[in-house]
């Protein structure tokens, strides 16, 4: 059979397939390819759509170039090829300031950072300073738009609040009590210039890590004054410890004496009570019979007075020992035995 005899394309066979086969083919695989390139251009927009912040991030958003918003951590939605998002770290930063971190360790400091350390303090002597600055970035918008050169800023705030707060103290203090003074003061010196100024960073700790006189004499001297202060201190709480402990022990020895002379108090009200009680009834029971009472009375006394003595006297008529108490004898005279007692 030769070409010639096919009497229309259709009839034409590529192997086992017709010409329609291979079109049907080719028609579903440009079909699969459109839907392929659908997908992946929908997950490209997607992909530019989505934009995530970590939590020490801050996320400005830019449209044409004009400030949007600042987003924090977290999945955001953004309009791809339109908006612009420039991450910006909220972390930690730090600087130091009259030493460096690095010549420190081995005990070399540049001429620059002697100059830098030294000032002046309230009576006029020399006193070096070393701080430790740590701050943070605020506002991410004011951080890249509102000035060049931020951290520079912070740290000639820092220079200048650091000699006007250390100038308003003695040498002394300067070197023993104030430093907490001196670091809260600068720190809310320099934040308040940073409000000011809107330069969208923070300071979140300022630290005087050490503070000497400007010779090794002086150095010496308050070292001596440091020693004894210390000293002072420890002897002031020991004295505090034994005074916690001796005064709860003579307060509770107090309360106990007040406690035992209150019921001593009591007691002896309950006692005169009982008296005026008992003499009143007695008083009624003696108006009523006075001849009566009276014998009582006496009896009572006379019980009372002999209760402890072994022998009476008795001068009625002829001259007479009671032994009183003594069961095997009696009336005894005066002139018997010597040895009757």
């Amino acid at each position: 059979m030769k070409f010639e005899d096919f009497t229309s394309p259709e009839d034409v066979t590529i192997g086992k397939m017709s010409v329609e086969d291979v079109k049907r083919i080719i028609k579903k695989v440009f079909k699969s390819s459109k839907f392929l390139l659908a997908i992946l251009l929908i997950l490209g927009i997607m992909g530019q759509s989505i934009y995530t912040i970590n939590e020490q991030e801050e996320g400005v958003v830019f449209r044409f170039g004009k400030y949007i918003n600042t987003t924090n951590a977290g999945m955001h939605f953004k309009i791809p090829l339109i908006d612009d998002v420039v991450k910006v770290k909220t972390t930690i930063q730090s600087f130091t300031f009259g030493y460096d971190e690095l010549t420190d360790v081995d005990n070399i400091v540049s001429e620059l950072e002697n100059e830098e350390a030294e000032m002046i303090t309230k009576d006029f002597n020399f006193v070096k300073t070393d701080f430790f600055i740590e701050y943070k970035v605020q506002n991410g918008f004011d951080f890249l738009m509102k000035t060049d050169g931020a951290l520079e800023i912070v740290k000639n705030m820092v220079s200048s609040s650091i000699r006007s707060v250390v100038n308003t103290y003695t040498v002394d203090e300067v070197l023993t009590s104030a430093k907490e003074e001196i670091q809260s003061k600068v720190k809310e010196n320099v934040n308040d210039k940073l409000m000011d100024k809107q330069i969208g960073l923070i300071l979140t700790q300022v630290t005087l890590q050490d503070s000497e006189p400007s010779t090794n004499e002086i150095k010496l001297a308050f070292d001596s004054v440091e020693n004894a202060r210390q000293e002072k201190n420890t002897m002031l709480n020991e004295a505090q410890r034994y005074r916690n402990e001796v005064i709860p022990k003579a307060q509770s020895d107090a309360d106990k004496i007040v406690q035992d002379a209150e019921g001593e108090k009591q007691g002896l009200i309950s006692e005169a009570e009982g008296q005026r009680i008992r003499f009143l009834n007695l008083y009624n029971e003696f108006v009523k019979n006075k001849e009566v009472t009276k014998s009582r009375l006496y009896l009572e006394t006379m019980e009372a007075v002999l209760k402890d003595v072994k022998k009476v006297i008795d001068f009625d008529g002829s001259t007479k020992v009671l032994n009183i108490g003594e069961t095997n004898k009696s009336i005894v005279p005066i002139g018997g035995s010597e040895n009757e007692k």
